[in-house]
């Protein structure tokens, strides 16, 4: 009968209400005030019925000992009093009020508007997914039973996201960048040139062959903007077909953060993790491999173990505490022998070696490039000219390079590679050592102009540019490191001693003597070179001990 809403706006309204109402009393009529709901009463009212669902009356009532007294209904308390004084709504429940709601990540919050204020809201109750994974775990570590068999399922619960954005990580921009889930991770600390990051692309070419594509490689310690020339660089050809994700880009706090790491390789779960001198990959893996090696296989790589090493090689701080969730990998036999004589006591340890490519010379210019040389074994050139390639580092022999040039100082040591700072406070002084850059691609450097090519390091694995320099019909001079002597024999190269007091002097002789050499006898050194560097690196080889290594985890070592 009084459908229609009286005009309430003015006090003529208001008294025109009060004899409607009055009247209709007095004929027996009762009167029906109806309410228009707003948009915002209509938010409240779907809150309410949330609540009136899932309020937990008798819990509520047991918690707050004064609601009961008062004999108060639980669900209008909590709506008017127990929510702004923090009182929980149910167990299962989390519940945040205002701008901190509004802020909420609505993949895991379910937002409301309640009197105008925002509300969120999420269960806190572990799913029964996750309780039957922790079951399942305690076959391998019956510590995940510590807090109670029964307790498990009421212990609290941290959702993820909201445990990597304490470190500032943008979590959703992260995921967003991966476009697809890899098959395979590799974790490098920078994308510069080198010979870990040469391996690595090789690595990731061979993934591609082998199916476990796509393939995430992880920059882990380098922004994208320091990075920001990677691509040109031909050594890291292979990766541009990649996923490339600069971790800094994502996670700028101070520190590694490798549990905010493990969590989000645990959540991609790819079928193969590789660690590639980057430390905070290691911490990940000595500290939370257990739960990684559930869904992916684990490889952590080691170059070399020398002790006159800068600082501490990984090699020797981190296999105890990686190799028993993780194989070590390494490409020469060397370190692979002294990896497993240091930790062969540990109950799991897994060595692998995988010897590093290289590209190989096409027969045409592998006959090119001999005729080259012996045209110049036979000419007499009054200075020699010797050729050395690297990063210009302290351990890559700099002082045993210095004194070589001093004791030869009638020749020219032409050296290519990055070098930091000035060459004189690297320790190279000679004045007949000359720094012509760097090489974003090796293959392009005229072999044919120099009489030999030198390399001084103490401290190596497998050196990928004596490989390469195996492909440019030069003479090799070099120092007995890593698994140099495992492909090359003495008819391939010559071979000093390092670390010893006489190396400067027994490499200055091996030069003078290599000067003495007939064409012919070159030129059966440097087809030595060519033919075992070959069988033992090449593309085809390579691509098959990857298959045979990550598809089906079976180390040779």
């Amino acid at each position: 009968m009084f459908g229609d809403r009286p005009d309430t706006s003015s006090v003529g309204g208001l008294m025109l209400r009060k004899i409607i109402k009055r009247c209709a009393e007095r004929l027996g009529y009762s009167t029906r005030c109806q309410r228009w709901l707003t948009p915002e009463d209509q938010e409240s009212a779907k809150f309410r019925a949330f609540v009136e669902r899932n309020i937990d009356k008798a819990d509520y009532l047991s918690r707050n000992p004064d609601v009961a007294k008062a004999c108060a209904d639980p669900v209008e308390h909590w709506l008017n009093h127990g929510c702004l004084e923090g009182r929980r709504l149910s167990p299962d429940l989390e519940v945040l009020l205002g701008q901190t709601a509004a802020l909420a990540d609505q993949k895991t919050w379910e937002l409301f508007r309640y009197r105008g204020k925002f509300v969120a809201v999420r269960p806190t109750f572990l799913p029964q997914r996750v309780v039957d994974q922790i079951l399942e775990q305690g076959q391998f570590d019956a510590a995940v039973f510590a807090p109670g068999f029964h307790a498990i399922r009421t212990l609290r619960r941290y959702n993820f996201a909201d445990l990597l954005s304490r470190h500032g990580i943008d979590i959703t921009r992260l995921l967003g960048v991966i476009s697809q889930r890899p098959r395979a991770v590799i974790l490098l600390p920078f994308l510069v040139i080198g010979g870990v990051e040469k391996y690595a692309s090789a690595i990731v070419e061979a993934f591609e062959a082998a199916g476990l594509w796509p393939t995430l490689v992880l920059v882990t310690d380098q922004t994208e903007a320091a990075a920001a020339k990677w691509q040109p660089l031909s050594i890291l050809a292979p990766l541009r077909k990649a996923q490339i994700v600069f971790w800094r880009s994502f996670c700028p706090s101070v520190g590694r953060h490798e549990a905010a790491l493990a969590r989000i390789l645990n959540g991609i779960a790819p079928d193969v993790i590789l660690v590639i001198n980057s430390q905070v990959g290691l911490e990940m893996v000595s500290r939370y491999g257990r739960g990684l090696s559930q869904k992916s296989k684990l490889f952590c790589a080691f170059f070399g173990l020398s002790p006159n090493a800068l600082g501490a090689p990984y090699g020797w701080r981190y296999p105890r505490s990686t190799l028993p969730f993780a194989t070590a990998l390494t490409d020469n036999g060397r370190t692979a022998r002294i990896l497993r004589n240091s930790f062969a006591a540990l109950p799991q340890c897994r060595i692998a070696i995988l010897p590093p490519m290289s590209e190989l010379a096409t027969r045409e210019e592998w006959d090119e490039r001999l005729f080259a040389r012996r045209l110049r074994a036979a000419s007499v050139q009054p200075c020699k000219r010797w050729l050395w390639i690297s990063r210009i580092e302290y351990f890559k022999g700099l002082k045993l390079l210095n004194e070589v040039a001093t004791l030869r100082s009638g020749d020219e040591f032409h050296i290519f590679g990055p070098a930091d700072r000035p060459l004189e406070e690297l320790g190279l002084r000679s004045d007949n050592i000359k720094h012509n850059g760097f090489l974003n691609n090796v293959g392009t450097i005229d072999c044919a102009l120099y009489d030999a090519f030198i390399f001084t390091s103490m401290f190596e694995g497998m050196p990928n540019v004596v490989l390469e320099m195996a492909q440019k019909a030069i003479p090799l001079v070099l120092t007995r490191v890593g698994g140099l002597d495992e492909t090359f024999d003495d008819s391939a190269a010559i071979f000093i001693e390092p670390d010893k007091q006489s190396s400067s002097r027994s490499f200055a002789d091996a030069l003078a003597g290599l000067t003495m050499k007939s064409p012919d006898d070159i030129v059966s050194m440097v087809n030595a070179a060519y033919e075992q560097a070959s069988s033992r690196h090449g593309p085809e080889t390579f691509r098959r001990n990857v298959a045979r290594l990550f598809c089906t985890h079976e180390p040779n070592a």
